[in-house]
Protein backbone atom coordinates (compact mmCIF):
# COMPACT_ATOMS: atom_id res chain seq x y z
CA UNK A 1 0.00 0.00 0.00
CA UNK A 2 1.20 3.49 -0.82
CA UNK A 3 -0.13 5.94 1.74
CA UNK A 4 -2.07 9.10 1.10
CA UNK A 5 0.21 12.09 0.30
CA UNK A 6 3.26 9.73 0.46
CA UNK A 7 5.15 11.21 -2.51
CA UNK A 8 3.35 14.53 -3.04
CA UNK A 9 5.49 17.15 -4.77
CA UNK A 10 8.68 15.05 -4.88
CA UNK A 11 10.79 17.09 -7.29
CA UNK A 12 13.24 14.47 -8.61
CA UNK A 13 11.10 11.34 -8.91
CA UNK A 14 11.22 10.46 -12.61
CA UNK A 15 9.93 6.88 -12.90
CA UNK A 16 7.73 4.51 -10.96
CA UNK A 17 8.34 0.85 -11.68
CA UNK A 18 7.01 -2.04 -9.67
CA UNK A 19 6.53 -5.74 -10.21
CA UNK A 20 5.57 -6.29 -6.57
CA UNK A 21 2.20 -6.57 -4.96
CA UNK A 22 1.07 -2.97 -4.70
CA UNK A 23 -2.60 -3.53 -4.08
CA UNK A 24 -3.65 -0.05 -3.02
CA UNK A 25 -2.70 3.40 -4.23
CA UNK A 26 -4.23 6.12 -2.09
CA UNK A 27 -5.50 9.61 -2.84
CA UNK A 28 -2.83 12.17 -3.67
CA UNK A 29 -0.03 9.55 -3.52
CA UNK A 30 2.01 11.06 -6.38
CA UNK A 31 0.30 14.42 -6.93
CA UNK A 32 2.47 17.21 -8.36
CA UNK A 33 5.59 15.08 -8.91
CA UNK A 34 7.00 17.52 -11.45
CA UNK A 35 9.75 15.27 -12.87
CA UNK A 36 7.69 12.08 -13.04
CA UNK A 37 7.57 10.97 -16.69
CA UNK A 38 6.56 7.29 -16.60
CA UNK A 39 4.60 4.86 -14.47
CA UNK A 40 4.98 1.13 -15.06
CA UNK A 41 3.11 -1.07 -12.58
CA UNK A 42 2.87 -4.80 -13.11
CA UNK A 43 1.32 -5.45 -9.73
CA UNK A 44 -1.45 -7.97 -9.32
CA UNK A 45 -4.43 -6.88 -7.29
CA UNK A 46 -4.29 -3.18 -8.10
CA UNK A 47 -7.84 -2.31 -9.17
CA UNK A 48 -8.21 1.45 -8.80
CA UNK A 49 -6.43 4.74 -9.37
CA UNK A 50 -7.89 7.01 -6.68
CA UNK A 51 -8.69 10.72 -6.64
CA UNK A 52 -5.73 12.96 -7.51
CA UNK A 53 -3.26 10.07 -7.36
CA UNK A 54 -1.24 11.36 -10.35
CA UNK A 55 -2.90 14.76 -10.68
CA UNK A 56 -0.73 17.64 -11.88
CA UNK A 57 2.29 15.52 -12.79
CA UNK A 58 3.06 17.91 -15.60
CA UNK A 59 5.81 15.83 -17.24
CA UNK A 60 4.08 12.46 -17.00
CA UNK A 61 4.04 10.97 -20.52
CA UNK A 62 3.07 7.32 -20.06
CA UNK A 63 1.20 4.99 -17.74
CA UNK A 64 1.52 1.27 -18.35
CA UNK A 65 -0.38 -1.21 -16.18
CA UNK A 66 -0.18 -4.91 -16.94
CA UNK A 67 -3.52 -5.81 -15.41
CA UNK A 68 -6.90 -4.22 -15.89
CA UNK A 69 -8.36 -1.72 -13.45
CA UNK A 70 -11.92 -1.60 -12.22
CA UNK A 71 -12.00 2.18 -12.05
CA UNK A 72 -10.21 5.48 -12.29
CA UNK A 73 -11.66 7.96 -9.81
CA UNK A 74 -12.48 11.59 -10.41
CA UNK A 75 -9.47 13.85 -11.07
CA UNK A 76 -7.13 10.83 -10.72
CA UNK A 77 -4.90 11.71 -13.66
CA UNK A 78 -6.01 15.22 -14.56
CA UNK A 79 -3.71 18.07 -15.52
CA UNK A 80 -1.05 15.67 -16.79
CA UNK A 81 -0.67 17.79 -19.89
CA UNK A 82 2.02 15.63 -21.55
CA UNK A 83 0.34 12.27 -20.88
CA UNK A 84 -0.10 10.75 -24.32
CA UNK A 85 0.32 7.01 -23.73
CA UNK A 86 -2.02 5.01 -21.54
CA UNK A 87 -1.91 1.23 -21.53
CA UNK A 88 -4.72 0.40 -19.11
CA UNK A 89 -7.85 -1.62 -19.63
CA UNK A 90 -10.62 -0.04 -17.57
CA UNK A 91 -13.49 -2.40 -16.79
CA UNK A 92 -16.07 -0.50 -14.75
CA UNK A 93 -15.94 3.26 -14.27
CA UNK A 94 -14.12 6.47 -15.19
CA UNK A 95 -14.79 9.36 -12.82
CA UNK A 96 -15.44 13.02 -13.46
CA UNK A 97 -12.42 14.92 -14.83
CA UNK A 98 -10.32 11.73 -14.57
CA UNK A 99 -8.45 12.56 -17.80
CA UNK A 100 -9.12 16.31 -17.98
CA UNK A 101 -6.26 18.34 -19.45
CA UNK A 102 -4.30 15.36 -20.81
CA UNK A 103 -2.89 14.57 -24.24
CA UNK A 104 -4.22 10.99 -24.35
CA UNK A 105 -5.37 10.20 -27.87
CA UNK A 106 -6.66 6.61 -27.63
CA UNK A 107 -8.37 4.81 -24.78
CA UNK A 108 -9.33 1.13 -24.37
CA UNK A 109 -12.18 0.26 -22.04
CA UNK A 110 -14.42 -2.73 -21.38
CA UNK A 111 -17.93 -2.81 -22.81
CA UNK A 112 -19.45 -2.27 -19.36
CA UNK A 113 -17.38 0.83 -18.53
CA UNK A 114 -19.36 3.91 -17.54
CA UNK A 115 -18.21 7.53 -17.65
CA UNK A 116 -19.02 10.46 -15.39
CA UNK A 117 -19.67 13.74 -17.15
CA UNK A 118 -16.56 15.60 -18.23
CA UNK A 119 -14.29 12.58 -17.70
CA UNK A 120 -12.27 13.82 -20.70
CA UNK A 121 -12.81 17.59 -20.38
CA UNK A 122 -10.28 19.64 -22.36
CA UNK A 123 -8.37 16.53 -23.42
CA UNK A 124 -7.21 15.27 -26.80
CA UNK A 125 -8.95 11.88 -26.84
CA UNK A 126 -9.47 10.96 -30.48
CA UNK A 127 -10.90 7.47 -30.12
CA UNK A 128 -12.34 5.15 -27.49
CA UNK A 129 -12.47 1.38 -27.95
CA UNK A 130 -15.10 -0.63 -26.08
CA UNK A 131 -13.67 -4.16 -25.89
CA UNK A 132 -15.62 -7.41 -25.60
CA UNK A 133 -18.81 -5.85 -26.89
CA UNK A 134 -21.00 -8.93 -27.34
CA UNK A 135 -24.08 -7.00 -28.38
CA UNK A 136 -22.66 -5.09 -31.33
CA UNK A 137 -24.27 -6.25 -34.52
CA UNK A 138 -26.24 -4.79 -37.36
CA UNK A 139 -29.14 -4.21 -34.99
CA UNK A 140 -27.36 -2.06 -32.41
CA UNK A 141 -29.29 1.17 -32.66
CA UNK A 142 -27.90 4.67 -32.63
CA UNK A 143 -29.99 5.28 -29.50
CA UNK A 144 -28.15 2.43 -27.73
CA UNK A 145 -24.82 3.94 -28.75
CA UNK A 146 -25.89 7.38 -27.56
CA UNK A 147 -26.95 5.90 -24.21
CA UNK A 148 -23.53 4.25 -23.88
CA UNK A 149 -21.69 7.49 -24.64
CA UNK A 150 -24.05 10.16 -23.28
CA UNK A 151 -21.64 11.45 -20.62
CA UNK A 152 -18.73 11.93 -23.00
CA UNK A 153 -18.10 15.62 -23.49
CA UNK A 154 -18.89 16.52 -27.11
CA UNK A 155 -16.51 19.49 -27.19
CA UNK A 156 -13.52 17.17 -27.43
CA UNK A 157 -11.42 16.11 -30.34
CA UNK A 158 -13.15 12.72 -30.01
CA UNK A 159 -13.98 11.49 -33.47
CA UNK A 160 -14.44 7.73 -33.36
CA UNK A 161 -15.80 5.16 -30.97
CA UNK A 162 -15.04 1.52 -31.72
CA UNK A 163 -17.01 -1.45 -30.44
CA UNK A 164 -14.86 -4.59 -30.53
CA UNK A 165 -17.14 -7.59 -30.95
CA UNK A 166 -16.54 -11.23 -30.08
CA UNK A 167 -15.27 -11.67 -33.63
CA UNK A 168 -12.46 -9.18 -32.73
CA UNK A 169 -13.59 -6.90 -35.54
CA UNK A 170 -13.78 -3.18 -34.91
CA UNK A 171 -17.21 -1.70 -35.50
CA UNK A 172 -16.90 2.04 -35.89
CA UNK A 173 -19.27 4.73 -34.64
CA UNK A 174 -18.42 8.24 -35.88
CA UNK A 175 -18.98 10.45 -32.83
CA UNK A 176 -19.07 13.72 -34.76
CA UNK A 177 -21.66 12.68 -37.34
CA UNK A 178 -23.53 10.38 -34.90
CA UNK A 179 -23.56 7.54 -37.39
CA UNK A 180 -22.49 3.91 -37.56
CA UNK A 181 -19.72 3.07 -40.00
CA UNK A 182 -19.10 -0.59 -40.77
Amino acid sequence: MIDRFCFVNIKYLEKIYSVGNIVILNEYSFRECQSLNSVNLKAKGLDNIPTCCFSKCLNLQSINLKNSLASIDETAINHCIRLNYLNIKITKHIGRYAFAFTAIQDLNVDNSTTFDSDAFAISKVGSIKFNNYDNYNDYLTLKEIENKTNNINTNLTLKNIYFIGPDKKEHLYDFKTKSKVY
